[in-house]
């Protein structure tokens, strides 16, 4: 059966549904964002022992997520930052190009103040688990499926983060988990900081689902952006 979401709620501009499944349109003035839908359900997170560049911290297990939620189909795009703060940080500007050059709180104050702005949109930075599942979208493998061509890295001959599009999709319809920024996602239970999923700068090995790194929290970097993610 197709996977079915939600019905749409009020704050969304619009919706639709394709091979991927669900989507609904986020807008905030001439800025958009599509978010695609990541169901509830038992999901395998972390990494077999013979993943190239595996970390200590990537123990194979299965996580039971009961709530479902959308997630941006791509990282935060600069024209829908600018739309809701009226800033533009980001190091290599585009309207197309992902957001960087933000830290963890600033990344937390743009989901409030969105909120804010879209009543009933409940806007947050993903959580670790949250984030890896719907990078996997049930898929196997380092990348959740997706070939190494379709992942900017070090190696790629890309000089900085990408724009969206062009690049092949998971199964869920989300781009550029693995590689191109890494993201924000919500902190360990030891209060961490954590980024997840390599970038741009980084070789291939370090560009996985299961890849989550501790930073500070206060670190502004254009190697690190984030995805929103809106609750039920």
């Amino acid at each position: 059966a197709a996977l079915r979401g939600p019905p749409a709620p009020a704050w969304a501009a619009g919706r639709g549904h394709d091979r991927h499944g669900p989507w609904l349109l986020l807008r905030v003035g001439a800025a958009e964002q599509r978010l695609r839908w990541r169901p509830p359900g038992s999901y395998a997170l972390g990494s077999p022992a013979d993943e190239d560049g595996r970390d200590d911290d990537e123990t194979p297990r299965v996580v039971a997520l009961e709530r479902g939620q959308w997630l941006g189909e791509d990282e935060c795009p600069q024209a829908l930052w600018a739309a809701v703060t009226g800033a533009w940080p980001a190091a290599r500007r585009g309207a197309g190009r992902p957001l960087e050059q933000v830290s963890r709180a600033e990344a937390e104050d743009f989901c409030r103040r969105l909120g804010g702005l879209r009543p009933g949109c409940r806007a947050r930075l993903p959580g670790a688990d949250e984030w890896e599942a719907a990078v996997r979208g049930g898929a196997a493998g380092a990348r959740g499926g997706l070939d190494p061509a379709a992942v900017v890295h070090q190696d790629g001959g890309r000089l900085g983060a990408q724009p969206a599009g062009g690049r092949a999709r998971n199964p869920l319809g989300l781009g550029d988990g693995p590689g191109n920024l890494w993201e924000w996602v919500v902190g360990d239970e030891r209060g961490l900081a954590l980024v997840c999923g390599g970038g741009w700068a980084d070789p291939l090995r370090a560009c996985r689902a299961a890849n989550r790194a501790r930073v500070a929290p206060g670190i502004r970097s254009d190697q690190v952006g984030f995805r929103l993610a809106v609750d039920e």
